[in-house]
């Protein structure tokens, strides 16, 4: 397989911020790309990461339909923390990534919750096997260990 290497130019506007063209077009339509589909946690320029991208934009480039998952803010220019999939501030997270809570995304449900997911919340969570103790599927009963609580310890 042939890779091609395509020449990248960056160009600071008025405003501060940066578009990127490649072979003399811009491509903002990529960073929305990008953004849109949470492939990069990197700056998303004003009006980029809006729901419904530019078209929920008004003319103080506010997003009048909020933000896509990842990023908050009234311009939506402002990362979520790290496993955070939506949020409200820097510390307020709306919904986590798979397998994490807390309003900090910053706890991992514990390793017999069904399909990783738990209460935002608690942690609280539906077990993959009646052989965890408690409702956060963290601690295995008895004499029982492993991911799944299925190996039974010899006496």
């Amino acid at each position: 397989m042939k890779l091609k290497w395509i020449s990248l130019e960056y160009t600071v506007t008025k405003k501060g911020t940066w578009t990127k063209t490649i072979m003399g077009k811009t491509a903002q339509v990529c960073l929305v790309l990008i953004c849109q589909f949470g492939l990069s946690k990197q700056l998303c320029p004003e009006c980029t990461c809006c729901k419904n991208g530019s078209i929920a934009c008004d003319s103080n480039n506010t997003c009048t339909e909020g933000c896509i998952a990842g990023y908050y803010g009234v311009k939506c220019t402002e990362d979520c923390l790290q496993n955070c999939k939506t949020c409200v501030n820097d510390d307020g997270c709306t919904e986590c990534e798979r397998g994490f809570y807390t309003t900090k995304c910053s706890l991992q449900c514990g390793k017999g919750c069904q399909d990783k997911t738990c209460l935002i919340s608690s942690g609280q969570c539906s077990c993959k096997s009646v052989d965890f103790v408690n409702d956060t599927c963290d601690t295995c009963s008895g004499n029982r260990y492993g991911d799944e609580c299925n190996n039974t310890c010899l006496s």
